[in-house]
């Protein structure tokens, strides 16, 4: 995997809500992903956005074990993820640092279960 310059990520996140990490998977990952999306036994859950008034579009959870691809994703952004997430999480109305809610690997993992 590439190296990724985090500081740039945080600061894009920060400043529009979204960050492209360009490189960061070579073209036959992205198809050997892209060609899992028909196999339904794949995936243990089909999200279709539209039945909860979240616009156009469907996503899908992975089945487990998880595709070696997605852990290694996991496993390798979790760390820098985190601190992220927890930052955003201390700047939401309302909380504190004692009563706010600690981004774990659980809850990171489960948004980018793809």
């Amino acid at each position: 995997m590439k190296e990724v310059d985090w500081k740039r990520v945080s600061e894009e996140l920060d400043a529009q809500g979204s960050a492209v990490i360009e490189g960061l998977l070579q073209r036959p990952q992205c198809d050997a992903l892209t060609a899992l999306y028909e196999h339904e036994a794949a995936f243990r859950k089909r999200i279709v956005m539209a039945r909860h008034g979240y616009g156009r579009g469907e996503y899908k959870y992975f089945n487990y074990p998880l595709p070696d691809l997605v852990t290694e994703l996991r496993t390798s952004l979790y760390p820098q993820l985190q601190p992220i997430a927890n930052a955003w999480n201390e700047l939401m109305p309302g909380t504190t640092s004692k009563s706010t809610f600690s981004f774990s690997r659980t809850a990171i993992c489960s948004w980018m279960a793809l």
